[in-house]
């Protein structure tokens, strides 16, 4: 049996791969470098759907990195879709 762990980690690799732009990546903690629930923790700055790039915009001048605001914009819709597919996953 798939524990909710395994799956969550899966969810959250395949949403680290599609992220191409490694300055929007940095903000997401890596598996290699955090537990599960570390992730879940991060992921809880993400309840409010309708202020993800809020939220985003928010790490980027938390950690000194500004000048990607712009870039966001091209990612947004798959932070978005892997927030809202882990936003319905965590209910279940």
């Amino acid at each position: 049996m798939t524990t909710r762990k395994e799956i969550l980690i899966k969810m959250y690799a395949s949403f680290l791969n599609e992220i191409n732009d490694d300055n929007i990546k940095s903000l997401f903690p890596q598996l290699d470098e955090m537990d599960a629930s570390d992730i879940v923790l991060f992921l809880e700055y993400f309840n409010d759907e309708t202020k993800i790039k809020e939220t985003i915009n928010d790490l980027l001048i938390f950690f000194n990195k500004e000048e990607y605001i712009n870039n966001v914009d091209d990612l947004l819709p798959v932070i978005e879709k892997f927030i809202k597919e882990y936003n319905f996953f965590k209910k279940l």
